[in-house]
């Protein structure tokens, strides 16, 4: 699995994050480097809908780059990898998960949840799907030239998962927000998901996999 691969221990790790609290959600970048046996950390909090992300205030020199579900909220996610890749030192080990595009693409909560909100005109378009519209996927072309046109080499690609998290988030959505009409009805649907998607990782569901896991090196 990824998280085994992605150690977390390499002397500058960078690693993303998403918060949801604003607006449109943000992209939280921390740097964290181990110094003489001290931890020092920088932070930049981005907009996901900034059409280029500033990450000026984070010092380069990075081993290591962690970016699980993340970059799929961004506008351009191409700009983003290509900002990572100018704070990564050659050689840097970029490890990447995103949804994949795939026979079961449909089943994703998210994107079914816009459609019922679009047709209905009644609920909330998901915070999640903001900026883009969508929750996307990608296919494992797109994914790879997409890193590779940043300044990686992707030496690495897994699949897992089957969506199991998306039909009891579905529900929530729905009888939350659409029938009940109550506040907080996506973050509740969001916590549910998160609990079913450790388990959902583990699943090798070859071709019907629903995320991509890529691991590449800074060239």
């Amino acid at each position: 699995m990824i998280e085994e691969a992605a150690s977390g221990i390499a002397p500058t790790v960078l690693q993303l994050s998403l918060d949801f609290a604003g607006r449109l959600p943000a992209i939280v970048v921390t740097r964290r480097e181990l110094r003489g046996g001290t931890v020092i950390e920088q932070r930049a909090r981005v907009s996901a809908g900034a059409p280029r992300p500033n990450l000026s205030s984070i010092s380069g020199d990075v081993d290591e780059i962690i970016a699980l579900d993340v970059l799929e909220h961004a506008r351009d996610e191409a700009r983003w990898l290509e900002a990572l890749a100018d704070l990564a030192n050659p050689g840097a080990r970029l490890h990447l998960r995103l949804p994949r595009q795939g026979p079961l693409t449909w089943t994703d909560a998210l994107n079914i949840y816009r459609y019922v909100e679009d047709i209905t005109g009644r609920g909330q378009a998901p915070h999640e799907t903001r900026p883009t519209g969508w929750h996307r996927a990608y296919t494992e072309a797109e994914a790879t030239a997409l890193v590779e046109a940043a300044g990686f080499r992707v030496d690495r690609v897994a699949r897992s998962g089957l969506n199991l998290p998306e039909p009891p988030r579905l529900a929530t959505l729905i009888l939350g927000d659409l029938v009940l009409d109550r506040p907080g009805a996506e973050r509740r649907a969001r916590r549910l998901a998160n609990r079913l998607d450790s388990l959902d990782r583990r699943i090798p569901a070859g071709p019907l996999s629903t995320r991509l896991e890529m691991t590449a090196m800074r060239t």
